[in-house]
């Protein structure tokens, strides 16, 4: 298991014919792996295969002014593009949904009176999250 951290990044949900981009403040990730073997007939010897099998974040965001996050942020909704920076040019990327991609599977909101609204959310993948280089 793979564990990564760090700070900025975006999230974007799209809810029906609207779009939400909320800027995220920390994050968190932890990556399961899967070990295949593969063996030969006869032989003493076996390969092993490493894939990434399915990952889950912690994402603390902030949301926009405007936004109403209990009727525009859902349980259970795809994330359209998810953008977690580990340095000033390099972010790691999960795009699509369905069986690539990734959804928000826990949700608390925070919405203070002198502060702005704050959404800690666990997204779940499947698949590798990607590092780009900007």
């Amino acid at each position: 298991m793979a564990h990564m951290s760090g700070f900025g990044g975006s999230v974007t949900v799209t809810a029906g014919p609207s779009t939400l981009v909320a800027a995220v403040q920390r994050w968190s990730v932890s990556q399961k792996t899967r070990n295949h073997e593969a063996y030969n007939m006869g032989q003493e010897w076996k390969e092993t295969f490493v894939t990434a099998s399915e990952w889950e974040a912690t994402v603390e965001c902030l949301i926009p002014v405007g936004i109403t996050p209990a009727t525009q942020l859902e349980v259970g909704q795809n994330i359209a593009d998810l953008r977690l920076k580990f340095n000033a040019t390099e972010y790691y990327e999960a795009t699509g949904s369905g069986a690539t991609g990734c959804f928000i599977s826990g949700m608390s909101i925070d919405n203070p009176l002198d502060a702005p609204i704050t959404a800690k959310m666990t997204i779940t993948g499947k698949g590798a999250l990607l590092p780009v280089t900007v």
